[in-house]
């Protein structure tokens, strides 16, 4: 992961916009579904891990990301996915394991005050 942390910024925003593009056709094909959600749950995870033990992760890079944050940006789209779209229930089950790492990276978009 560090390899992906270290990528230039455009190469970085290509790779990311290529997994946003194998979410919206993960409904499709579930080879693309299982790629795309393990690659972005180890993103995820790889960030979390890192500002844990005080390393810079992908933080350089989830600055430049989507508006809102890249981690949150990735949870939209898994969670519309999930919520609205004609899913495989596999892909359901692939994507349970993407959503932890993500909240875990982005607290705030999921506290919800009461």
């Amino acid at each position: 992961m560090w390899q992906v942390a270290a990528l230039a910024a455009p190469a970085f925003q290509q790779l990311m916009s290529t997994l946003a593009f194998g979410l919206t056709a993960a409904a499709t094909d579930a080879e693309v579904a299982t790629s795309t959600i393990d690659a972005i749950a180890a993103l995820a995870r790889f960030h979390f891990s890192a500002a844990q033990a005080g390393a810079p992760g992908l933080t350089a890079h989830v600055a430049e990301g989507a508006p809102g944050g890249l981690f949150s940006h990735f949870l939209e789209l898994l969670l519309r996915a999930l919520l609205f779209d004609a899913c495989r229930r596999d892909f359901a089950e692939q994507a349970a394991d993407a959503l932890l790492p993500l909240i875990l990276c982005e607290p705030q978009v999921c506290c919800v005050c009461v």
